[in-house]
């Protein structure tokens, strides 16, 4: 899978090196890891800390999280549950990806929840998917059709819409 820039005509959104990074508390590794590999089977560049060990080595985590999580990925998937809550390195994840959400004004943050602990920041009314009812498989292919549906969506604004509706945006789909 492609970033959501939909060519390189002008205006087009720069190349992101993920396509989704995933933010998560080390309480749920597990359940994430098995995410990650199903992600990467369908070919979405997928920014799963354990698989980035060598990569990261040596470098300062405080620099390097705000910028995968706020600037090198299409999407962020936030897997909240009272561990993500409590967590420092978390919180700093969290903060980058919502300011870009403010910034670009579009769907950036897909928050997942294994609980209903508050998270500071987030919507009350933002949709949320509920991973006590989705194995790891069934939530790793909703968010390729998602990261799908945002291409698409990039595609088209980028393009100025499909012919005979300039400017036209699609509208976001929901999970359900």
């Amino acid at each position: 899978m492609t970033g959501a820039n939909g060519g390189a005509g002008p205006g087009a959104r720069p190349e992101r090196q993920w396509d989704v990074a995933l933010s998560f508390a080390d309480a749920q590794r597990d359940y994430v890891g098995q995410v990650a590999e199903a992600l990467k089977a369908r070919g979405v560049r997928c920014f799963y800390d354990a698989d980035e060990q060598i990569e990261l080595w040596g470098k300062y985590l405080a620099d390097e999280l705000p910028a995968i999580y706020g600037e090198q990925a299409v999407a962020v998937v936030m897997f909240v549950s009272a561990e993500y809550a409590a967590r420092e390195w978390t919180r700093l994840e969290r903060r980058a990806a919502l300011a870009r959400a403010v910034r670009e004004q579009r769907e950036y943050v897909l928050p997942a929840r294994f609980d209903h602990t508050p998270l500071p920041g987030l919507p009350l009314d933002m949709v949320t998917v509920d991973l006590r009812t989705r194995t790891p498989l069934q939530f790793a292919v909703m968010i390729a059709d998602k990261l799908a549906a945002l291409a698409a969506s990039a595609a088209l604004a980028d393009a100025g819409g499909p012919p005979g509706a300039p400017g036209r945006r699609v509208q976001p789909t929901r999970c359900e």
